[in-house]
């Protein structure tokens, strides 16, 4: 947790009200609940926690994680603030995460209660789930609107904490908001440790067919993981919304240990009773294979598997143009077949892991490997992205930024002594903790 999440970050304890299933779970006073601020004239609590998705943090409870979802910002300008027994914080009315609207860095009522009813149904279920506690309901909220991430940075970017306070004497709403309270196995998403696979020169550093067999057993479980919640027909997150969909069914959602895979965050879960049910799950699906995956060429491994019930070939003109009308032939073929041939060890890599999440769904089955792989592969890939954050210069315990990575990449050059150096480290501190 250390090398992917770097120093804990500090949270708060203040009053607020908690609605749990096992008490004996949580553990801070019940009159207490926690949060991550700015205080300002205020004496509270301090704790310390792995950060987990920004707005959250996981600390160890005797042998398990205990998770602390959605109780602010732990860093940033955008940190809620604390005040006089008082949250100040920004309501979002169109953004594009969740349902589309949310109170920042925490969940609305109806969303904590949402995760709780799901994760709980699908813990009962025996389904491959974390374990749910309960919520926590912050009682005294204060928030002004925006319209979504771009519109609050902006209005924050120029302001100083006074000029922020001064603007919620303004048209600020009253609300309550909530977080939500988990007993997790891990908390090491899988999309974080695919990141070690843009490692440059990753083929001197790991055995690649090991590798390709963790990932197809990785994508396996993950997606046996959803195919049992759709045999339920629980959707984890899926919303068709125009003509796109807002979803949470993507690997950020599924944690893993050193033997197994769980799905985690429910508050966009549901039960479908309209038709479209069978193309919700179906999307839900191909969400798995490409959103908050770091690895390349996802999306055109969909576009050539993805089955289509009508397409239509290109016109031939063999006698006028036989070769390249032959090239767009074959392209077209082997798009419609289900080819797409990986153009590098890092989409070599992808096609592994859509090669076992498909696996997992259609089968029903997990590709199995031995208990030690997946030990092993599992600590290297968390050592190797510590190593490709220090390469890149990425802050410590940054969990995910696709886009951010993928630009750094491109445009910051990297000699071969300065990767041959990681590379050393890399290997050092395998020897270490194997």
């Amino acid at each position: 947790m250390k090398l992917l999440r770097g120093e804990k970050v500090e949270f708060y304890l203040i009053e607020g009200k908690v609605k749990l299933v096992d008490g004996a779970k949580y553990p801070f006073d019940k009159s207490k609940i926690p949060v991550q601020c700015k205080i300002i004239n205020e004496k509270t609590e301090i704790n310390r926690g792995f950060t987990s998705g920004n707005r959250s943090i996981v600390f160890k409870l005797r042998n398990e994680w205990f998770k602390a979802k959605a109780i602010g910002i732990p860093s940033g300008i955008s940190r809620p603030i604390y005040i006089n027994n008082q949250i100040y914080t920004y309501f979002l009315n169109q953004a594009y995460i969740g349902f589309g609207q949310l109170i920042w860095g925490f969940l609305t009522i109806e969303e904590a209660e949402n995760e709780y009813h799901w994760m709980n149904e699908a813990y009962k279920l025996n389904l491959p789930a974390t374990k749910p506690i309960g919520y926590g309901i912050y009682e005294n909220i204060r928030t002004i609107t925006f319209k979504d991430r771009f519109e609050l940075f902006s209005f924050l970017k120029s302001k100083s904490i006074p000029e922020i306070l001064e603007a919620f004497k303004g048209n600020v709403q009253s609300r309550k908001a909530a977080c939500f309270f988990a007993i997790e196995p891990s908390d090491i998403r899988v999309d974080e440790i695919l990141y070690a696979l843009l490692f440059p020169k990753i083929e001197e550093i790991i055995d690649v067919k090991e590798c390709k067999d963790y990932l197809r057993w990785l994508g396996s479980s993950c997606a046996y993981n959803l195919k049992l919640h759709h045999n339920y027909n629980i959707i984890h997150g899926t919303i068709l919304r125009g003509p796109g969909l807002m979803t949470n069914s993507h690997l950020a959602n599924h944690i893993v240990d050193f033997e197994k895979t769980w799905m985690t965050d429910y508050h966009m879960t549901y039960r479908p009773i309209n038709k479209e049910a069978d193309r919700i799950k179906m999307e839900e699906y191909y969400c798995l294979w490409h959103v908050m995956n770091p690895l390349p060429a996802a999306i055109q491994m969909i576009e050539a598997r993805r089955r289509k019930t009508l397409f239509n070939l290109p016109e031939i003109h063999m006698e006028i143009e036989p070769y390249p009308a032959f090239q767009i032939w074959e392209k077209m073929m082997q798009l419609y077949a289900g080819v797409y041939r990986p153009k590098n060890i890092h989409e070599e890599f992808t096609e592994a892991l859509i090669d076992g999440i498909e696996y997992g769904y259609n089968r029903e089955k997990i590709f199995q490997v031995e208990r030690e792989l997946k030990r092993e592969m599992l600590i290297k890939l968390a050592i190797i992205k510590h190593e490709l954050w220090k390469l890149y210069g990425l802050p410590e315990g940054m969990q995910r930024g696709v886009e951010v990575v993928r630009s750094l990449m491109k445009i910051r050059e990297i000699g071969s002594e300065e990767i041959n150096e990681r590379i050393k480290n890399i290997k050092k501190k395998f020897e270490e903790l194997l």
